[in-house]
Parts: C-alpha cells; sequence; structure tokens
C-alpha cells in the first residue's frame, strides 16, 4: 500500500497499481451483491475510499457481449426425384396384351 494524503490534509493508504485492478476486475460481481465475507468487507472499504471505483459502482459501464451468432435456417431437403415410370408403362402394357391376347384366343376358339 502506498501512502495518499486525502482533501482533509490526513495520510491514508492507497491500493498499488496491481492491486487496484484486481480489486477493479471485482467491482462488477461486489455491485450486483455476488461476493460475501471477507471479499466484500475488503471490496466495500475500498469502494469507499476511492472515488474512481465508486464511480464505477454507482454508473457501471455498459457491458460489452457478444452479439447471438444467428443459426442458419436449416437446409430443405432435396426433393427427392420422381420414381421412373416406365415400370408402371411396361406392366400396363404387359397387362393390355394378355387382356387382348385372351380376348382373341377366346373369340376364335369359338
Amino acid at each position: 500500500m502506498e501512502n495518499a494524503t486525502d482533501t482533509g490534509g490526513r495520510k491514508r493508504e492507497t491500493v498499488r497499481g496491481t492491486e487496484h485492478a484486481a480489486i477493479q476486475r471485482r467491482l462488477a460481481p461486489y455491485s450486483t451483491g455476488e461476493v460475501d465475507g471477507v471479499e466484500w468487507v475488503l471490496l466495500h472499504t475500498h469502494v469507499a475510499g476511492c472515488a474512481a471505483c465508486r464511480a464505477e459502482v454507482e454508473h457501471p459501464a455498459p457491458r460489452t457481449r457478444a452479439a447471438p451468432r444467428r443459426i442458419p435456417p436449416r437446409p430443405r431437403p432435396r426433393p427427392r426425384p420422381a420414381p421412373p415410370r416406365w415400370p408402371v408403362v411396361c406392366g400396363g402394357l404387359a397387362v393390355a396384351a394378355l387382356v387382348v391376347t385372351s380376348v382373341t384366343h377366346a373369340a376364335c376358339s369359338w
């Protein structure tokens, strides 16, 4: 800790840069009530004596957060190709041929 003089001329202790940075990282959880116990007391005491951190707790900067990714729609399944029609056509022709042959054979045998 370093010594500094407050506005009343009294000496007070301040937190060094690396320690201050560590405290600043915990300000968001402190301001939302996510810390308790000794950590809360440490942060509360620091915020009471540090104008910059007090301002951060009172008016937090907007948090940056990644924009949600847009989920692309599922690709539509390709339409299945129509089944070949030639088996149906050939089957129909075969049935027609059998009918014609049967009718012709029956007519001739009378």
